[in-house]
């Protein structure tokens, strides 16, 4: 008999934080699920704990695979996923006992996809990383109400409709470097209706030093990617303003990848151009609450000053750091 809900969990060198991540799966107040652990080409002690979990438990399956990265790691999980629904934890996060029965009680609002509030915790401390009321939204009024950081950059903490994965052909593009999770929620968002937040915080986020945070990608990226946003933004239904709110954050991340990847003049005026013709609105949002400098900026990308924008934003920002 096919599990109510699947868990994906992908495992990569994560051996000081699984044996809780999986504790907490198994002290669930909810049995009728399953647990998918892939074993993304660890090279520490995950893989044979995870063993070990799916020698004890019949609900633990294990898959071992080269390493491929997260993306991969989730679509071999949603290919071998067999419940109704799925929920994705991340190996160095935990669960609260209800998190699947929260869950569970609510599907019955026949919503295609549920999102929980979540916690975060760093250096021991726990915060609350967003809190939900329970409520009903279209896709379209969700985004009006809330932003996509951080509710939706993340595929935890989320309930998923698989039959709708599959029948669209949905999956985590490997070829990203990052904000995969993001496409891929916005490209499940575009198949569906209804989306129910539930109040009760059930997972747990381990913020951690991220060595991926830092690292410093190409300008050409983020271009892709906010290229992309837009097409899912547009698929549903967002009005301009609330486009321009959700993308500015990468946006940023493109202005600021500019002057991180050492560009020559040359090359920063051309993507400033490329900004400029693409996303004017959104490099005007992120500093029209600024001060001092931020105004400064404001103007100038305002009046389309590109090369006094440059000069002043790379002496103000960046000059100090070559």
């Amino acid at each position: 008999m096919k599990p109510l809900i699947s868990i994906i969990i992908p495992v990569y060198n994560s051996e000081k934080y699984l044996v809780k991540c999986l504790d907490s799966v198994t002290e669930q107040t909810f049995a009728d699920f399953e647990v998918l652990l892939i074993n993304d080409g660890s090279t520490d002690k995950s893989g044979i704990i995870c063993d070990e979990y799916a020698a004890k438990d019949s609900r633990f399956k294990i898959f071992h695979k080269e390493n491929g990265g997260v993306s991969s790691a989730r679509n071999l999980g949603i290919e071998k996923a067999t419940g109704d629904w799925i929920c994705f934890v991340d190996s160095d996060d935990y669960l609260g006992k209800e998190f699947l029965f929260s869950f569970k009680i609510n599907i019955q609002s026949n919503c295609d996809f549920y999102l929980q509030s979540a916690d975060q915790i760093k250096k021991s401390k726990k915060s609350t990383f967003y809190k939900y009321s329970h409520s009903i939204y279209s896709p379209s009024k969700f985004f009006n109400i809330f932003s996509l950081y951080p509710y939706l950059s993340m595929p935890w903490s989320k309930l998923f409709r698989l039959k709708i994965i599959i029948s669209n052909n949905l999956r985590f593009d490997s070829k990203l470097a990052r904000c995969e999770d993001m496409i891929f929620n916005l490209q499940y968002l575009s198949y569906i209706d209804c989306v129910k937040t539930i109040q009760n915080t059930g997972y747990i986020y381990r913020k951690e030093d991220n060595s991926l945070s830092s690292k410093i990608y190409p300008t050409t990226f983020y271009q892709e990617i906010i290229s992309r946003m837009k097409i899912h933004f547009k698929e549903l239904l967002i009005n301009d303003s609330c486009i321009t709110k959700n993308i500015s954050y990468q946006v940023k991340n493109f202005l600021n990848s500019i002057y991180l990847n050492n560009y020559k003049l040359k090359e920063r005026i051309m993507f400033l151009k490329y900004a400029d013709n693409h996303f004017h609105n959104e490099l005007l949002y992120i500093f029209k609450n600024g001060k001092g400098r931020g105004r400064i900026c404001h103007f100038l990308l305002k009046k389309r000053l590109l090369w006094l924008f440059d000069s002043f934003y790379y002496y103000t920002n960046y000059a100090r750091n070559y």
